[in-house]
């Protein structure tokens, strides 16, 4: 008699390996395949002249056949005596590394192909690392392919002593290491007569043998608000509370809040879907429920039990991430994280390191990003708190992606919270630090350094970009001196607002007039300090990062500051900066000197 209790296994491994061929076979071999199946792909095969290969059975997408690799994620069914199995066939590709995430992301337990006449590939110890990081706790290797190395078990036992000193670096101790042949059936279901050598479990036993993980239910109660809605039935006014419990219970009377908000009340009433009246209600169920004292809840919100231990509030979290986007994860440019149904904006603000896949050693990252397929431990800062657990503590509200342009671009999961930068003003007065000089100067790219040293600091900065002023706050001014004497105006009573605040503000203005810049400075007062990035207009032009001199030259660009526009050099600066005698690091250490470091801490 087949038991109720199913689990979800993902099968992981590098392209090529055989991950679509063994599940395939293993398919086959139990019998779980619909009728006609088999018979039906072999006919394909025959038709197309092709000769039959299990993974077939699985790569079902025509653009996947004749590529040869799987694109998209698998899903199927078999069964044992013990329980029913879900088996995710994630791509091996790191290309399609996204997809691969998104079937790991859903298992409680994991087989990792690996081709015997191959080896251990980069992208074997990435699934490897990615299983950790996502916390899979068990995991069968599958030595695969070994009819194409003579069922060699001096290859075997290299490939298996290798892969888990790997994964023992990680914590992760592999359940079996299994010698198989996927094509062939070897070690899958029953015990092959190739390998007499091998004295273990067969792949089905070893499947068997993986412990069903301690059901979500019997954990904290973790409801992700997902919506509220308000409608009057028989002149009663209602508001429902809608979302999925991805963990815990929840009942009539059990007192509730709502995190981040903290509002705390009680279950009135719960439904599901054509039913009223529910009693009790578990992880996996989608409802509504009301309570007993109207409060104000906004999507996003995590509901919890006050009864229970409670999800972490906060906006700055310590995380390790893997990175997908086509172009890098770059510091202090804005994405949003989404967590469950929390959506919220976020920005990189500081890389503690990258992890090599090879060795698992931590590399320093000189260029502070982050680039596609690289897994790094870094800090992230959101512009609001929001709720979220820990990946040791709940796994399923720890997770998150990051989001560029509505393109899923990264991953990860929360490792700690992490401390919050302090105000400026709880040691010293507000500062602005109003950088200007010639448009390719290299006002920008200093004070992007700035910040990130006030912020590896613990010190809150905020940068203030001329560009980003002119596309929102100052988009209806031109470039006549009138104008520009409007935007610098706008801009200085903007960076008072944000420097009274309690934060560094780093403004980033080409401001080419000493009028401007003297009623910038009479407009914040005291804490204005005018710092003047110079560099040569010959050198300028030479970098010109935006094009924007060769455009003017051209004159299709009118008004442009040295061309046809002069830049007012300032008389008596608080500070002078060279860009073309000094590299970045020494201008950010200048600037730093001229306060005294003993200003930032």
């Amino acid at each position: 008699m087949i038991a109720n209790e199913k689990m979800n296994i993902v099968i992981l491994g590098h392209v090529d390996h055989g991950k679509s061929t063994l599940v395939g076979r293993l398919l086959c071999d139990t019998n779980s395949l619909p009728d006609g199946k088999l018979e039906q792909i072999k006919n394909m095969c025959l038709k197309k002249s092709k000769v039959f290969e299990y993974a077939y059975l699985l790569d079902a997408l025509l653009n996947e056949q004749e590529q040869g690799i799987t694109i998209d994620l698998s899903r199927c069914f078999f069964k044992t005596e013990k329980r029913k199995y879900i088996l995710l066939d994630s791509p091996g590709h790191v290309e399609f590394l996204k997809n691969m995430i998104t079937g790991a992301s859903r298992a409680e337990a994991a087989v990792l192909v690996i081709d015997a006449s191959e080896g251990i590939k980069e992208n074997s110890k990435r699934h490897g690392l990615i299983a950790s990081m996502l916390g899979i706790p068990q995991l069968v290797i599958c030595v695969n392919k070994m009819d194409l190395v003579n069922y060699s078990e001096v290859i075997f036992q290299k490939i298996k002593n290798d892969f888990s000193n790997y994964l023992n670096e990680l914590n992760i101790s592999p359940i079996h290491v299994i010698p198989v042949s996927a094509s062939g059936g070897d070690n899958l279901t029953m015990h092959s007569s190739n390998m007499k050598w091998y004295k273990g479990k067969n792949l089905l036993d070893a499947l068997d043998e993986f412990n069903k993980e301690k059901s979500l239910i019997d954990k904290e109660l973790r409801l992700p608000l997902q919506d509220i809605y308000k409608f009057t039935v028989n002149g009663d006014n209602r508001r429902l509370f809608a979302g999925k419990i991805e963990s815990g219970t929840l009942k009539i009377n059990d007192e509730i809040l709502f995190l981040p908000s903290y509002k705390k009340t009680k279950v009135k009433s719960i439904e599901i879907f054509n039913k009223t009246d529910i009693a009790e209600t578990h992880a996996g169920e989608s409802i509504a429920f009301t309570v007993t004292e109207e409060i104000y809840a906004k999507r996003g919100e995590i509901v919890c039990k006050t009864s229970e231990h409670q999800t972490l509030v906060g906006s700055r979290i310590q995380v390790t991430l893997f990175w997908m986007g086509k172009e890098p994860f770059l510091k202090n440019k804005k994405y949003i994280l989404k967590l469950g149904t929390t959506k919220v904006d976020v920005k990189l603000v500081k890389i503690n390191h990258i992890i090599d896949i090879e060795n698992l050693n931590q590399i320093d990252n000189e260029f502070q990003k982050i680039n596609r397929h690289d897994i790094a431990d870094c800090i992230l800062e959101t512009v609001k708190d929001f709720s979220f657990d820990l990946n040791q503590d709940l796994v399923v509200t720890s997770r998150f992606v990051i989001v560029d342009d509505y393109d899923i671009v990264g991953g990860g999961v929360i490792k700690n919270r992490a401390e919050v930068p302090k105000d400026i003003s709880v040691n010293n007065p507000p500062l602005v630090l109003w950088l200007t000089g010639l448009s390719g100067a290299g006002k920008s790219t200093i004070a992007e350094a700035v910040h990130n040293y006030l912020n590896e600091n613990k010190i809150r900065s905020y940068i203030l970009d001329g560009d980003d002023i002119r596309k929102g706050l100052s988009a209806d001014l031109g470039f006549t001196k009138t104008d520009r004497a409007e935007n610098i105006r706008r801009s200085a009573h903007v960076a008072k607002l944000l420097s009274n605040s309690g934060q560094v503000v780093i403004c980033s203005f080409i401001s080419p007039f000493h009028e401007d810049r003297m009623k910038a400075r009479e407009i914040i007062g005291d804490n204005f300090f005018e710092i003047f990035i110079e560099a040569s207009i010959e050198t300028c032009k030479k970098r010109d990062p935006k094009g924007l001199y060769q455009k003017a030259i051209n004159g299709e660009i009118k008004n442009f500051t040295g061309i046809s526009s002069p830049f007012e050099r300032p008389v008596k600066p608080d500070l002078v900066i060279n860009t073309e005698k000094n590299d970045l690091k020494k201008c950010v250490e200048i600037l730093i000197n001229f306060f005294g470091e003993n200003y930032f801490k």
